[in-house]
């Protein structure tokens, strides 16, 4: 569906070192929608959609990272592997990326 073909361009965009390709997997992904279904159920007062959101934004996250981890299986034999981490990989996981939120 839309998040594996998200999670896998997100994969390819950081192991490609293209940060065109990773923003094109957030315009593809879906994990939007719970997002503001967790929004509005809050707002409106709505235990039943909130509870139904935050339990589908954790499986969105959990495809996401199993996904990751078999694309990082996958690709770790190839010779590009050598050069890891890239830009795009280190960009994301430094301590400012992930405190502002733009891993």
């Amino acid at each position: 569906s839309l998040l594996a073909i998200a999670s896998i361009l997100a994969g390819i965009g950081l192991i490609t070192n293209s940060s065109v390709v990773i923003v094109a997997s957030m315009l593809v992904s879906p994990i939007m929608g719970p997002v503001m279904g967790m929004t509005f159920g809050t707002r409106v007062v709505d235990s039943e959609l909130t509870c139904f959101s935050f339990r589908n934004e954790l499986i969105s996250l959990a495809v996401s990272i199993l996904i990751g981890v078999l694309i990082g299986i996958g690709s770790s034999w190839s010779q590009g592997a050598s050069d890891w981490p890239t830009d795009e990989m280190a960009n994301r996981g430094d301590s400012y990326g992930l405190i502002a939120g733009i891993a």
